[in-house]
């Protein structure tokens, strides 16, 4: 499904990307941990072409995109690239004068060119299908943080990505809204979605991730399946990482249902 090779992103004199190599199935969950300033971000913006890298190669449902000196990419290559992933940041990035439904429809509208009958037709369901069907209406100063977030992964949906990409999607929210946005994405893991998720929140990594890797200043310094990055790594910065997690109880959270 997606397969990275040698990425390099440089932010001025600051190398914050140093040869990344990843291979994510298909219908794999990979979280990627680590401290702040290790280049999560970064990579979930390079892999959606946010930001472009300056070296390396991403391969994505079949398209392949090199970069380097020389390789000047075109709009509509860009555009092609980018309809293959959903992103779902930090932040919401809602537009505050549509509603949630209009919201979720821009995309197929303006970019997909669906119809507007058809594209309506989608949003409902996607906006039920994240339990906001009663709010499709409403603008998102009128909804939670947590209903604003779950709007924004019903538009990533609509684009009928291959990959979704989550940035830290609960970092922004309240402790007690968080658990609904982190049951909306289990769920998707539940129904074969490729996912990637940059996240702090260590039980639904623990959880849900089939993979974890571990970055820190710009490299994966380990990586493996939960049961080893949470009980078996030998990586002496991932056990002070997830010590912290552990003193302050995120571990041991109960804010994601078992079911």
């Amino acid at each position: 499904m997606l397969k990275i090779s040698e990425l390099h992103k440089s932010f001025g004199q600051t190398e914050v990307l140093r040869g990344i190599d990843l291979h994510v199935a298909k219908g794999q969950t990979t979280i990627v941990i680590g401290p702040s300033g290790s280049g999560k971000s970064t990579l979930l913006n390079c892999l959606n072409l946010l930001e472009i890298p300056e070296a390396g190669t991403i391969e994505l449902d079949g398209l392949r995109m090199t970069f380097g000196e020389g390789e000047n990419k075109r709009i509509r290559e860009l555009i092609s690239y980018r309809q293959k992933t959903g992103m779902v940041f930090q932040s919401h990035h809602l537009f505050p004068h549509r509603t949630a439904l209009e919201n979720v429809i821009e995309g197929l509208v303006v970019v997909k060119r669906w119809n507007r009958i058809d594209a309506t037709k989608r949003g409902k369901a996607l906006l039920e299908k994240v339990g906001l069907g009663e709010f499709i209406d409403r603008f998102p100063a009128q909804l939670s943080g947590g209903q604003q977030q779950r709007v924004g992964i019903a538009r990533a949906l609509a684009m009928e990505p291959a990959i979704l990409l989550f940035d830290e999607p609960t970092s922004a929210l309240d402790p007690e809204l968080v658990g609904e946005v982190l049951l909306v994405m289990k769920e998707l893991t539940r129904e074969g979605m490729t996912l990637v998720v940059a996240t702090h929140e260590m039980k639904f990594a623990r959880e849900v991730g089939d993979r974890v890797i571990f970055m820190e200043k710009g490299v994966i310094s380990d990586d493996g399946n939960p049961n080893y990055i949470f009980g078996e790594s030998r990586n002496e910065r991932v056990r002070q990482f997830l010590s912290r997690f552990e003193t302050g109880n995120e571990l041991a959270s109960t804010r994601i249902s078992a079911n």
